[in-house]
């Protein structure tokens, strides 16, 4: 007799915002497809309009001249313009929507090229000046109190001199 392989279950849950293979439609492929179709006829229709149509020569061409005179040279240099140009602009989206992202999560940037913030250490400096400072304003208004009890005291004190000078004078003066 042989063991029947067990079947194993996957009973993970899937991601959120992910769906499951089987749940495509059939409208959801055709949909994809014809934006790729859409977007691969567009590319070469751009590609087939940066060929100009003729490339007049000079009356006296030079060697130059005539090398940048050819419809495929200029074709390919504005193809190769192109392509930097569209490569310049999705890296300039990349990097707006990630510092969106990151200043959306409360993540700031620390680092750019060469330069870097110390952020951490910035910030247990600040909270280190911030508790000294709580610290020192609160024992600032105990010595303001102890300061007032004080100047009662000897206030008090002046009173009750004043008092028992009175007190040897009549005594004395008597």
């Amino acid at each position: 007799m042989t063991a029947q392989p067990e079947e194993q279950v996957d009973d993970r849950e899937p991601l959120a915002g992910t769906q499951d293979v089987s749940e495509v439609t059939v409208g959801q492929v055709v949909l994809v497809l014809a934006i790729l179709a859409a977007l691969v006829v567009g590319a070469v229709w751009g590609i087939a309009q940066l060929a100009p149509d003729d490339a007049p020569l000079p009356r006296d061409p030079s060697f130059i001249d005539s090398i940048f005179a050819n419809v495929v040279v200029i074709a390919a240099a504005r193809l190769i313009l192109l392509g930097g140009a569209v490569v310049l602009i999705f890296a300039g989206i990349y990097i707006l929507l990630s510092i969106a992202v990151r200043m959306g999560r409360g993540q700031w940037l620390r680092r750019a090229g060469p330069f870097e913030t110390d952020l951490e250490q910035r910030l247990s400096e600040a909270e280190s000046f911030f508790d000294d400072w709580v610290e020192e304003t609160n024992r600032n208004d105990e010595l303001i109190n102890r300061l007032a009890e004080r100047d009662e005291q000897v206030e008090q004190l002046l009173n009750d001199r004043a008092a028992l000078l009175q007190a040897l004078e009549e005594r004395h003066g008597s």
